[in-house]
């Protein structure tokens, strides 16, 4: 993040996990939020292509967390967002995982993107505003009979920007927790990929 700030002059702004736990208290304790939530879970869930393989209770408060992410981006004026300490404090936090937020926010043109690879944020900035499309970061496999594997938990479903691919949503893959996609990209489909580092 240093980095960005000095060398690309990124605007970074920081928000306290004090912060984030406060509004999702408040959140979870406004009955009227809990069946909106709730509601947005069945939705989700009811969307072509959409298959359940983790705990429903993990959507829903994927709901919270997406809420007070759009408020963050909204009241910084801010179009990326990206989760210091992904993969340890925001489950303590939120008692989920951060994953689904980030692939809804990327569905709706927002730049949402995992600090746990920070390397890839200001590329993944620069792709999206080159191609207009959702990005997503993701580690490779070295290919094996002309396949490569690419697998991280933030990969947006509507990877042309239009229509909504097939996705898995399963446990986040190094924590066995919470709820993270697994896009199913259609054989064929072409990408762009670079290696930041």
């Amino acid at each position: 993040p240093d980095v960005a700030r000095n060398r690309y002059k990124l605007d970074i702004v920081d928000v306290s996990y004090d912060d984030l736990a406060a509004r999702l208290r408040a959140l979870l304790a406004d009955k009227k939020f809990e069946q909106q939530s709730a509601a947005s879970t069945e939705r989700c869930l009811s969307m072509p292509g959409t298959r359940l393989e983790t705990k429903k209770e993990f959507i829903q408060r994927a709901f919270a967390l997406y809420t007070v992410f759009r408020q963050w981006l909204r009241e910084h004026n801010a179009p990326a967002i990206t989760l210091n300490q992904c993969m340890g404090t925001i489950r303590s936090v939120s008692n989920t995982t951060g994953c689904m937020p980030l692939s809804w926010l990327n569905d709706e043109g927002f730049i949402a993107l995992c600090e746990s690879d920070f390397v890839v944020v200001p590329p993944g900035i620069l792709l999206h505003y080159i191609s207009g499309k959702p990005v997503f970061m993701a580690n490779s496999t070295f290919p094996h009979k002309a396949t490569v594997t690419c697998a991280h938990c933030t990969a947006p479903r509507r990877m042309d920007g239009n229509r909504y691919e097939p996705v898995r949503i399963m446990t986040h893959y190094e924590s066995d927790f919470g709820a993270a996609p697994k896009v199913e990209m259609p054989i064929g489909q072409k990408v762009c990929a670079i290696s930041p580092e």
